[in-house]
């Protein structure tokens, strides 16, 4: 067993994490993706990609722009629920 094993399961990429993570706490606090937008200042294709699973890449200054747009650790962003 792999450290990155012990951490996540084999069927789920770091990128479907992030994209369902973003999209439950979204859920959670009546979020919709126009308000992500506006409150994150991040652009709308990158939210786009990131909600649709097709990010193959994300810079730390735009987790932490999401995170606190949604007052949220960047951490939780990565967290197994």
């Amino acid at each position: 067993m792999t450290i990155s094993s012990r951490l996540m399961p084999d069927d789920i990429s770091i990128e479907e994490l992030l994209s369902a993570n973003i999209r439950m706490i979204m859920g959670l606090k009546g979020f919709n993706k126009n308000e992500l937008i506006i409150k994150s200042e991040v652009s709308r294709p990158t939210i786009t990609v990131l909600l649709s699973n097709q990010s193959k890449g994300i810079q730390f200054s735009t987790i932490d722009k999401i995170a606190k747009a949604l007052g949220v650790q960047p951490i939780e962003l990565f967290q197994i629920r």
